[in-house]
């Protein structure tokens, strides 16, 4: 009996020897911090530990989404500590900042740990052909193109899943094949309008699509034998036009790039065809100029991302390029950016880089600041409670209305008020045919 007494004792002491982290602490007390970039902007968490808990969650989220975001940053707090892991379900109606909140929380739990959990697993390449920064709607098909030319290819995002803004829009394709358009009702009065304009009120690039569609609208009219709506690039190009025209700050007229737009908008319908192929579905009944994906823009970059990925494009999310390598030319030859630990990392990029991060067309001041553009006002008056929002709108549109002239507005649940002036020419189309 004693000598089995002194082996299962040797045996306990090995087993120690062998496990030492079961007699350690499993973090280092304290209190980190983490920021991930959420729909508005930096969501920051900090998290307290002891030697084995975390003990507190906090959320700052101060650009977040009122009415959404802030479903998540009082709900996931609570959630994590009972868990106590960063592995628990986003809130629904808040996949975005709940992605930010999740992604810093795990980056706090691997500081506090010091071993790296949140990172990809496996070893993370950092040498690529070609970088691409952001793995939204642009930065997939860049990721896609670049595949196909031969080109080794990483794409760095910042949040923890792929789509960017494309993911929470209608995912909307211009798209004017003959067979769609059969199915569609006829657009009579909604092409009429079309006739009324003259050369004179469109620049001189335009003049050709101007004369192709008046005159095929003419042909339309008079066939009422023909079925389907009549739609066409040259209808397209003159709508980007009256709805993109404005003035700059200095009163010049400014409206977006014809070759540009003419170049997309050509190459939409075989972007449509790709895209459906691989299984995108649309719904039925839209009107002329696009097509919808049944389930708007999570469709849209589901089928890019496949596409993408089958094509050899490798994505790493919850990394944010936050600034490029340049060698002593000038030339662009990688990009720095945060890893899911807040550690910074290098990648290098063989033959180049291509930032499709959305640019700043969000951004008021920015806009205000590089393209000299009226975007759209933003005034606050003393905030009003929900129900008194409209009522608010409404007192805001009838004393404004002289300066502002014709003009859309729309208000935040915290009252404030979003004012985008209308152009002249898009408000006359606008009345007269009432575009999509």
């Amino acid at each position: 009996m004693k000598k089995h007494s002194w082996v299962s004792l040797l045996l306990a002491v090995c087993l120690l020897m062998t496990f030492p982290s079961l007699a350690e602490s499993v973090y280092t007390p304290g209190t980190y911090s983490a920021a991930a970039f959420g729909m508005g902007g930096d969501v920051t968490v900090t998290m307290t530990f002891d030697a084995n808990t975390i003990t507190a969650v906090s959320v700052d989220a101060p650009d977040e989404t009122p009415g959404f975001g802030n479903k998540a940053t009082d709900a996931l707090p609570q959630m994590i500590l009972d868990a106590q892991t960063a592995d628990v379900d986003a809130i629904s109606t808040a996949t975005v900042t709940s992605d930010a909140i999740l992604q810093a929380a795990a980056a706090c739990i691997a500081q506090a740990r010091n071993d790296g959990e949140a990172a990809t697993e496996g070893e993370t390449p950092n040498e690529a052909d070609v970088i691409v920064i952001g793995a939204g709607a642009a930065g997939l098909a860049a990721a896609k193109a670049a595949r196909e030319s031969g080109a080794s290819v990483l794409v760095l995002e910042a949040n923890g899943r792929v789509g960017g803004s494309a993911m929470v829009s209608a995912g909307n394709l211009n798209y004017i094949g003959a067979e769609w358009l059969e199915t569609l009702e006829r657009n009579d009065d909604e092409v009429r309008g079309y006739l009324d304009y003259t050369a004179a009120d469109f620049p001189a690039e335009y003049a050709a699509d101007l004369e192709t569609v008046q005159a095929d609208v003419r042909a339309y009219l008079e066939d009422t034998s023909r079925t389907g709506a009549y739609d066409s690039v040259a209808r397209i190009m003159l709508d980007h036009y009256l709805k993109g025209y404005g003035k700059d700050l200095d009163g010049n007229e400014v409206w977006m790039d014809y070759d540009y737009i003419r170049a997309g908008v050509e190459r939409n319908e075989d972007i449509y065809l790709e895209l459906a192929q691989e299984g995108m579905e649309v719904k039925q009944g839209n009107r002329p100029h696009f097509v919808t994906p049944l389930r708007g823009g999570t469709e849209l970059i589901e089928v890019q991302y496949k596409i993408a990925t089958d094509a050899g494009a490798q994505i790493i999310t919850k990394t944010r390029a936050v600034d490029l390598v340049t060698d002593e030319t000038g030339k662009v030859t990688g990009v720095i950016a945060i890893d899911p630990n807040g550690e910074t990392v290098t990648f290098t990029a063989n033959k180049g880089v291509i930032i499709a991060t959305g640019s700043f067309a969000a951004n008021l001041e920015m806009v205000v600041q590089y393209q000299n553009m009226r975007q759209a006002s933003r005034l606050t008056p003393p905030a009003p409670t929900l129900p008194q929002t409209w009522a608010t709108v409404s007192s805001w549109r009838k004393s404004l209305a002289p300066s502002l002239g014709t003009c859309s507005l729309s208000v935040s649940s915290g009252g404030a008020i979003w004012i985008k002036p209308t152009p002249p020419r898009a408000a006359r189309l606008a009345a007269q045919n009432s575009l999509p």
